[in-house]
């Protein structure tokens, strides 16, 4: 995984905007930064959902990218499916919830 200087496409309630900068899909996340921004951020590919933001290094978003692949919370197609699939997790495996949140709080 390398990041790409360009246009890439992020989703928000509005639709699909394109914006310059660096980024790397790493399904079902991207990891991006705005052209003249230093900090990135992981965002959720259908959705747009900013999942970690301020992170300092390439490094450590790809890490933590690592860390949520294997919650299958991500694979939602869109924001309330994936708010139902939280609440879901939540109430029937708080632990792995617990885990989720402490990997997206700590940024990575």
């Amino acid at each position: 995984m390398r990041s790409k200087k360009g246009t890439y496409r992020i989703a928000t309630n509005g639709g699909w905007i394109e914006k310059e900068g660096s980024f790397c899909h790493c399904f079902p996340f991207v990891i991006h930064r705005e052209s003249q921004q230093r900090l990135w951020t992981i965002s959720h590919m259908a959705t747009g959902y900013q999942v970690i933001k301020g992170l300092s290094r390439f490094k450590d978003a790809k890490k933590a990218v690592d860390k949520l692949k294997p919650f299958t919370v991500f694979l939602m197609p869109d924001l309330d499916t994936w708010n139902k699939a939280l609440i879901r997790l939540h109430e029937n495996k708080p632990k792995e919830y617990t885990e989720l949140i402490s990997i997206i709080n700590q940024k990575g």
